[in-house]
């Protein structure tokens, strides 16, 4: 059954960064996220990977698809496309902007198939059904997240000028998106500048 057939039934497209030093947190995640589905549509995971992967960690990940049977789980190399962008905050790399080419990478994964995904950050504990994130209405918006209050405190006054934008008054954390794939495709140009970002 390839990946095209998938996305015409209810597939639940999740997307991830990892390397091969984070696989640990990445297999954690994505257990939670299995351990606590309760839906019918399965889940199509895929892991975008900074460089290569040891066996032994790929294994790791595939043996999550035998565990939670409704889940697909694809490994996909990257070509280390943002290698040369200086990625200011100390816990993030440059793997970090990969989920800027997802709208890129499930078009040519799927033929276009694909109108909308999650994307989320390896490092976080699932404790609901996912699905209901992936259920929230999006007509309208290019992606759905939540409100960073972090970064809004008191104590980071100057943000918005570090961020290089306006204000932080729509600034949401990135860890967590639901990403509306046809409108962000229809929209002429935008996936090509999210790239650049």
């Amino acid at each position: 059954e390839g990946r095209e057939s998938m996305m015409k039934d209810d597939v639940i497209p999740i997307f991830l960064n990892a390397d091969d030093n984070y696989v640990a947190p990445t297999y954690i995640a994505l257990f939670s996220l299995l351990y606590n589905y309760r839906g019918t549509a399965k889940i199509a995971i895929y892991v975008l990977i900074a460089g290569a992967i040891s066996q032994r960690n790929a294994v790791l990940l595939n043996s999550l698809s035998d565990r939670f049977p409704q889940a697909t789980i694809e490994l996909l190399e990257m070509k280390n496309e943002y290698d040369s962008v200086s990625v200011q905050i100390e816990y993030s790399s440059s793997a970090c902007l990969y989920r800027l080419m997802i709208p890129r990478i499930a078009d040519a994964i799927t033929d276009g198939e694909m109108d909308r995904c999650i994307y989320l950050d390896a490092d976080l504990i699932v404790t609901g059904n996912i699905e209901e994130l992936f259920r929230i209405d999006v007509d309208g918006y290019f992606v759905a997240g939540v409100k960073d209050l972090l970064w809004l405190s008191d104590h980071v006054t100057d943000y918005a000028a570090v961020l290089g934008i306006p204000t932080t008054e729509c600034y949401i954390n990135s860890g967590v998106l639901l990403l509306n794939l046809k409108a962000i495709k229809q929209r002429e140009g935008l996936r090509e500048r999210l790239e650049k970002a």
